[in-house]
């Protein structure tokens, strides 16, 4: 006993292969969702003006671009680069407090 016709067949397969690319575009579009929503809400605290300052930085303390400094430039650098890859700011701040205290005792 035969079930269906020959076109049953053509009409499954057909069936089948549009919904395997239906599911594999619905997965494709749930991760890519998920990864924006990902990339909205980390917002990286290092943005690439904070590279380039380093690099600026690191090519006065390194001019022949070997990738060393020295040990003691680099308490030196980290002073210099702004946050939040350095500590320029609080250096401006013990800046101000050492001048302050030292117009003071004048």
């Amino acid at each position: 006993m035969q079930c269906g016709t020959s076109l049953s067949y053509v009409f499954f397969l057909s069936f089948v292969i549009i919904m395997q690319l239906i599911m594999v575009n619905l997965f494709i579009a749930v991760v890519l969702e998920g990864f924006a929503q990902f990339s909205i809400q980390n917002n990286s605290i290092v943005s690439s003006q904070d590279y380039d300052a380093l690099i600026e930085l690191w090519s006065h303390y390194d001019p022949t671009a070997t990738g060393w400094i020295k040990p003691k430039h680099l308490a030196f650098l980290i002073y210099e680069l702004p946050a939040p890859l350095g500590k320029l700011d609080d250096y401006k701040e013990i800046l101000k407090k050492t001048l302050d205290h030292n117009t003071m005792i004048k």
